[in-house]
């Protein structure tokens, strides 16, 4: 047998030299010799894009949520029932349960949860102008101001880094 034999690649019929189409199925036909069609199929490992690691991800929502809270209790505390805190407080926790029942979810924050976000992001910041006169002057208010700079950056974390991970 030939080892420089043409064989159609569409039924597998012999092929005479420089045919372009084949005889037995008319389809034009791609060329290919004996020894290109008894090559070994060589199988490559499987390639696929990596798993991203669900726990990894749910931890840092987690730890996200965490701060959140944590930064949140010690601002009732220093607020005393002020009433302007206390609707912060209550616009804090409907977020927090917001985030709760969407956090298994792989886009935990959606676009309604980054408008609330982002609204008391806005809130935070204009305290956080109005508190920076007040900062050394009294233990208090000194608390509530360093509170709120981190429930500022602990905000902004959520918006630009709260599904990436």
């Amino acid at each position: 047998m030939n080892k420089h034999m043409k064989y159609c690649t569409n039924c597998g019929a012999q092929l005479k030299a420089n045919t372009k189409f084949c005889t037995k199925c008319g389809e034009p036909v791609l060329i290919k010799s004996t020894e290109e069609r008894n090559e070994k199929v060589e199988y490559v490992e499987d390639i696929s894009i990596p798993k991203t690691d669900l726990r990894a991800s749910s931890s840092f929502k987690n730890a996200l949520l965490g701060f959140y809270v944590l930064l949140n209790i010690p601002l009732y505390a220093v607020s005393g029932g002020d009433e302007q805190m206390l609707g912060f407080l209550f616009y804090s926790f409907v977020i927090t349960l917001v985030i709760v029942f969407r956090i298994k979810k792989a886009n935990t924050f959606n676009w309604v949860l980054k408008i609330l976000i982002g609204l008391q992001l806005l809130f935070v910041f204009s305290i956080l102008m109005s508190q920076f006169d007040f900062l050394f002057v009294d233990f208090s208010s000194s608390i509530a101001t360093i509170i709120f700079f981190l429930l500022f950056l602990v905000l902004i974390t959520m918006l630009i880094k709260g599904n990436s991970r």
